[in-house]
């Protein structure tokens, strides 16, 4: 009983210290990118399942997964490692509130651009968009289905395992559709990636890097 009551405690402060955590640099950032405590967990927990009261617009596969941003340490670290310059579109495909979006577009890419299905999550993500403190690159907002979007601007796709097969399957059809008389480097980022066989598959794709969060999820390039 004591252990499992010391466990508790321990988790607790984990999670305050996450909150406190994220709650500062949203505040640097002049964003707003947790959902709220009532809805997502106790405290907030910023990285905790939350899905809209409201119906999502309508979906070509019902298989949209609930928001969940991935701490700011690792998302720095991706926008590292992929290096983004002028050249670069980058995309957030169900960018929730717009966190990735918004650490990107602090780069150097010339158009950062989110597209999400849930209007209430899209409206935070314009409102975080104008607001967002040392913005370099434009910012795009799009309240959309990915599985029938437009997606043949990009150059960097990211993807926190916002869906499941079928929108999967479809979505990276329309970024290889795109790649034909369009010559252009194309990057996956794939954040904990539950379906990462599907990306494996792709010929025309080769994973060139990977880690592990300290939460145990799977980034892949």
């Amino acid at each position: 009983m004591r252990t499992d009551k010391k466990a508790s405690r321990i988790k607790r402060c984990l999670i305050l210290s996450q909150r406190v955590w994220t709650r500062a640099i949203d505040f640097c950032l002049n964003i707003e990118t947790v959902p709220p405590a009532r809805e997502a967990g106790w405290l907030g927990d910023s990285s905790a399942l939350y899905k809209p009261a409201e119906k999502p617009l309508n979906p070509l596969h019902n298989d949209g997964l609930p928001y969940a941003a991935p701490n700011y340490l690792h998302l720095w670290r991706v926008r590292r490692r992929l290096k983004a310059g002028p050249e670069d579109v980058f995309w957030d495909i169900g960018c929730g509130m717009g966190r990735m979006v918004c650490v990107m577009a602090r780069g150097t890419a010339s158009q950062c651009i989110g597209i999400e299905l849930f209007p209430s999550l899209c409206d935070i993500a314009v409102r975080n968009a104008k607001r967002l403190r040392g913005r370099k690159a434009c910012i795009g907002i799009v309240c959309g289905d990915a599985a029938t979007a437009d997606l043949s601007r990009g150059t960097i796709y990211f993807m926190f395992n916002p869906f499941g097969t079928a929108t999967m399957k479809q979505v990276l059809a329309r970024i290889e559709a795109s790649r034909f008389g369009c010559d252009r480097p194309i990057a996956i980022v794939y954040y904990n990636s539950v379906h990462a066989d599907l990306v494996d598959r792709l010929s025309w794709l080769k994973r060139i890097d990977s880690f592990s969060t300290f939460t145990g999820r799977s980034v892949a390039i």
